[in-house]
């Protein structure tokens, strides 16, 4: 008896025992309850939305963000349960080993805790020999929960897509201001058929163009709905002359003045005759283009302006010639523009409105003076160098094919007709469907319209458009993803949280001891199985002489308190009588 006894831990050892058992305690508890108000939290985030506000970085991939945020609950999840199983599994076998009860509960009761295969295989043995049914079924209950928050701590929170609008500084193309430096020289002929190009071919794109309307626009991906850029209007006021004549030469020409009125005539280049429904431009300088047109521009009175008749021979299909004279109109038009703001859809350019409205000009014929061209303008006075320096088309502008590139129509003559409706067939010129009647304001709304072609097709070949400083407040969507908390996941999880820390209340309170309790163990292995079994030589013995399927019920016999290194407590019953 006093070798057994000298197992016992001294009283010094034996409180050392005691405060580490009571922090394990405290611990286990702790454990429980934060697991429970990290759960509260999370259902708080949610029902403030909170968690939205953490997204993901432009700089990481939407892949490797949802499968980070994954990996990392399921680490957090899956070592926190391990921690609440040492803890609760360590505190409630080193109970069971210490109550007084009988052996087969012990038995029944640790061994439950080797797993929740285990312990629903002994839930299973209750029904045949109950001998611990509650702890059994307590342990059971307990590790399924765990098994449940294992599951859901992996899904807790998760990334999910939205659209992110924000309110962003893009740069704009097409600059205005980029019109007092426009590169003519350098890319105008390749310009000037593209304008020729755009009247030919509906179907091309004109981004930053509309009407007499050149405005600047946004990047592809820029952002979308409306905003504000700049743009410009232009505007065009015809002129009729004064003192128009036009005198025929022995070589089939004709040389054609004018003047303003105040000062000498101007004369022209000689021409041939003249197609009807032709617009062809005998000068130009600066922001004025001299043009003769047939038939006539009426104004708003019906006038027609200033006018000279020639007479032409024109050839008849039986290969004879037939005389005729046809009446041709000669204005000086005198270019303008607006400063202007415009509304754009952002996402595809597309001119909403612009403000203020450009100046309607005067739709009745009145007298060039002197004074009608105002000050020079360095955004306008390119507009004169761009005619006559436009390349030229195969097309004559009347029946008489001369030698000479004069008699060829420009692409920005050709950019005018069409405009006014007139179509060029190879042979004459035919009147398709116009417009809009062929009137004064007409008239110089398509001059108006060459203008800002021209413009756009020199700031479009040159690259000169993306060349701006200025920019525009756009809003942007892109697909990014935010962080969001999964409502039934946390409520499941707050459940079996709670659930778990009154499962380990029943589990780790203290046990029904007896009086002689110096060792204590808190596992139930072989070795310590053996070892305990040394100090309880009855109840060993007793177990010993047993059949191996009769086990548990030799264990229902025998009452101790088994993990104590005392047998003086030990009680085996009697085998009861058949």
């Amino acid at each position: 008896m006093a070798e057994r006894d000298s197992r016992q831990a001294p009283p010094s050892g034996r409180g050392r025992q005691t405060w580490k058992w009571v922090a394990y305690i405290t611990a286990c508890y702790a454990s429980h309850v934060t697991l429970i108000i990290i759960h509260v939290v999370l259902l708080a985030l949610h029902e403030f939305e909170r968690e939205k506000n953490v997204t993901v970085p432009s700089g990481i991939s939407n892949d490797v963000a949802s499968t980070g945020v994954t990996v990392i609950l399921q680490t957090f999840g899956t070592g926190y349960c391990i921690l609440l199983v040492w803890l609760t599994q360590r505190l409630s076998v080193r109970r069971e080993l210490l109550q007084y009860q009988t052996l087969t509960a012990t038995h029944d009761t640790t061994g439950a805790w080797s797993g929740l295969g285990a312990a629903l295989s002994t839930v299973w043995d209750q029904t045949k020999l109950k001998a611990a049914a509650r702890g059994v079924f307590l342990v059971t209950l307990y590790l399924a929960g765990i098994a449940v928050l294992h599951i859901t701590s992996s899904s807790l929170m998760s990334l999910v897509p939205f659209n992110n609008t924000e309110v962003a500084y893009v740069t704009t193309q097409y600059e205005m201001l980029n019109l007092a430096d426009l590169p003519i020289n350098s890319y105008w002929t390749t310009a000037t058929a593209l304008i020729r190009s755009v009247t030919g071919y509906p179907a091309i794109q004109t981004i930053g163009l509309q009407n007499a309307t050149l405005f600047e626009t946004l990047p592809t991906g820029s952002g979308y709905g409306p905003t504000q850029v700049k743009a410009v209007t232009f505007s065009a006021q015809c002129y009729s002359l004064y003192n128009v004549s036009a005198i025929a030469t022995p070589g089939g020409t004709y040389n054609i003045s004018a003047s303003n009125g105040t000062q000498p005539p101007v004369t022209y280049p000689p021409v041939y005759g003249f197609y009807n429904n032709v617009s062809y431009a005998v000068g130009a300088d600066g922001k004025t283009v001299t043009i003769l047109t047939t038939p006539p521009i009426l104004d708003a009175n019906l006038d027609s302006g200033s006018t000279f008749n020639i007479t032409q021979n024109v050839p008849t299909q039986g290969g004879s010639n037939e005389t005729e004279t046809i009446t041709i109109q000669i204005m000086t038009c005198v270019l303008s523009l607006t400063n202007q703001a415009a509304i754009i859809n952002a996402s595809t350019n597309a001119l909403l409105t612009v403000s203020p409205p450009s100046p309607s000009p005067n739709p009745i014929w009145t007298p060039w003076q002197a004074n009608s061209t105002g000050n020079p303008d360095p955004q306008l006075d390119w507009f004169g160098s761009a005619w006559t320096s436009s390349a030229l088309t195969t097309d004559f502008y009347g029946p008489i094919r001369c030698a000479e590139r004069a008699c060829l129509l420009s692409f920005m003559d050709e950019y005018l007709m069409a405009l006014l409706g007139a179509q060029y067939n190879g042979t004459t010129v035919i009147q398709s469907t116009p417009t809009f009647p062929r009137t004064l304001s007409g008239f110089e709304s398509s001059i108006a319209e060459v203008a800002s072609g021209a413009a756009w097709a020199v700031l479009t070949t040159s690259g000169y458009y993306k060349d701006s400083t200025n920019g525009a407040n756009v809003v942007k969507s892109d697909f990014k993803l935010h962080l969001t908390i999964n409502l039934t996941q946390v409520s499941v999880g707050l459940f079996f949280s709670i659930l778990l820390l009154v499962l380990s209340s029943f589990l780790i309170h203290s046990p029904a001891v007896g009086t002689h309790h110096g060792v204590e163990l808190s596992s139930c292995g072989i070795l310590q199985v053996i070892w305990l079994s040394s100090c309880h030589d009855g109840i060993r013995g007793e177990v010993a002489n047993a059949e191996p399927s009769k086990l548990r019920e030799v264990g229902l016999r025998c009452t101790t308190a088994f993990g104590d290194g005392s047998s003086s407590q030990d009680q085996i019953a009697p085998v009861k009588g058949p």
